[in-house]
C-alpha cells in the first residue's frame, strides 16, 4: 500500500510511502505523537519514495529487516539510499540512519517513525 504526504514548510515536499501488505497492519499501528512497541518480522521492507516540488521521483531511501544478528545497534535494519538519478548513496550498516531512527519516537517503534494520524488519507 503507498501513504503520501507533505513534509510541511521545511522540506516544501512531498513523499510516499510503500509498505508490503503483510507489514500494512503493523505499520498504520504506528502513531509517531503517541508512540507504541512494535518489532517488524525479518524480510519487512519499507520505503520511502522522495518527490521533488513538481511531484516526480527524486530519490528513495529503503529499510529492510535483515536477518536476526545482522546489526543488533540499529535492530537488524538494512539501510539504503537511492539518489534521484539513480545512484546508490549509502546502503548496508548506515550510521546516520541509525542515528535519526534511533533518537525520538522511532525508538520505541522499531526505528520506524511511521504517518501521522493527521496526515493520512
Amino acid at each position: 500500500f503507498c501513504l503520501s504526504r507533505g513534509l510541511g514548510d521545511v522540506y516544501k515536499r512531498q513523499v510516499q510511502f510503500y509498505v508490503a501488505a503483510a507489514d500494512r497492519e503493523l505499520y498504520l499501528s504506528i502513531d509517531p505523537d503517541s508512540p507504541t512497541a512494535v518489532t517488524f518480522e525479518e524480510g519487512a521492507l519499507l520505503v520511502k519514495e522522495n518527490l521533488d516540488d513538481m511531484g516526480e521521483p527524486d530519490g528513495y531511501f529503503a529499510m529492510y529487516k535483515a536477518q536476526p544478528g545482522y546489526d543488533p545497534e540499529g535492530n537488524d535494519w538494512y539501510w539504503l539510499r537511492v539518489d534521484g538519478d539513480g545512484s546508490v548513496g549509502n546502503s548496508g550498516k548506515v550510521g546516520f540512519c541509525k542515528d535519526c531512527h534511533g533518537g525520538g519516537t522511532a525508538a520505541v517503534s522499531d526505528l520506524v517513525f511511521g504517518v501521522p494520524l493527521d496526515n493520512r488519507p
